[in-house]
């Protein structure tokens, strides 16, 4: 005989129920609050891959690295390479011209045949002849001849990447020769830059000067009208009135600047002071071994940090020693 069943006890009779919402009853309540399969039923999905060119966004093709701006006379096959490297990129903007040029008059030409089919009904209405209604590109057609320009397009692109690489390829053979040339150029570049500013700012001193000595002249006709006019005006008066005068000239705007010391010749003189310590810079410094990253592992690492110090000048070795070994020679010059 089965025993009954005991009622289940309610382990904490004393807090309360939550209550049901309207229109829910307790089998909603105790399941979830959603289904995780409608929801992602509903998400739309994703857009599919178009090409850039048919959905009105080429993308650039890849550029050479351009030669620095002091070389005036590019090397013979650089020139060719870039020269090529121009061709495609032209050929290339021909081609994305002519998708956009396609898609224009295919839109014209439904524009046009709608306007037909619009003057051909007001005709019919008023009892007029019938207009010739021009054929039209649908869209359909139109999505189809874009997509193979824009197919032709991309593949103009290729070759303008392949031109852009190869030129890069023969850039690199004078990037030595280039930076030898830069670093050569940092030190009349940076006296170049000196002498300018050390000239700015002399200039600039002469002008805020004058602003003195107008007050200056000014005070001393003032002085000589009022003496001719019977008042006696001692020098530390006249000092106080080109003091006034002085400021008098001077607006809100430049006295507020020359108190915070950010008046014109202060100014060029703190860039006078900041090229003092751009001129510590070092454009050919040997970095110390640790400090580049060469991948290839040690030996290729090591090899290529050797042939930078080996390729550096007598000064570059001399700075590079003092800064990590105390002016002592590396182990590797030791050993020769």
């Amino acid at each position: 005989m089965t025993a009954p069943e005991t009622p289940a006890v309610d382990p904490m009779p004393a807090l309360p129920k939550p209550l049901l919402t309207p229109g829910r009853n307790a089998a909603a309540y105790d399941g979830p609050a959603f289904d995780p399969a409608d929801v992602v039923a509903k998400v739309p999905p994703p857009r599919p891959t178009r090409n850039p060119i048919e959905a009105g966004d080429p993308r650039d093709p890849a550029a050479p690295v351009a030669p620095p701006a002091w070389v005036t006379d590019i090397p013979a096959d650089l020139a060719a390479a870039l020269g090529e490297y121009a061709e495609k990129r032209a050929a290339w903007t021909d081609a994305v011209d002519a998708v956009e040029d396609y898609r224009d008059e295919a839109r014209t030409s439904r524009i046009k045949r709608d306007a037909a089919i619009a003057d051909a009904g007001r005709a019919v209405a008023q009892g007029k002849p019938r207009p010739k209604i021009p054929s039209a590109t649908t869209e359909a057609d139109e999505a189809v001849e874009v997509a193979i320009l824009a197919r032709a397009a991309d593949t103009r692109r290729a070759e303008v990447n392949a031109a852009a690489r190869k030129a890069d390829r023969v850039t690199a053979t004078y990037a030595a020769q280039w930076a030898a040339e830069a670093i050569d150029r940092f030190g009349p570049a940076l006296d170049e830059a000196t002498t300018a500013v050390q000239a700015a700012y002399e200039a600039a001193s002469r002008a805020e000067a004058v602003l003195g000595q107008a007050a200056f002249w000014r005070s001393l006709a003032l002085i000589t009208d009022l003496k001719r006019a019977g008042v006696n005006v001692s020098e530390r008066q006249r000092v106080r009135i080109m003091s006034d005068l002085l400021d008098a000239s001077k607006p809100w705007q430049y006295a507020n600047a020359e108190s915070q010391h950010r008046n014109p010749a202060k100014l060029l003189n703190d860039v006078h002071v900041a090229l003092g310590t751009l001129r510590t810079c070092d454009p050919g410094v040997i970095p110390a071994a640790d400090m580049l990253y060469l991948p290839g592992g040690f030996e290729v690492s090591r090899d290529l940090w050797y042939a930078i110090y080996n390729g550096a000048t007598e000064e570059q070795k001399r700075r590079f020693r003092e800064r990590h070994t105390g002016g002592r020679l590396l182990r590797h010059e030791r050993e020769r």
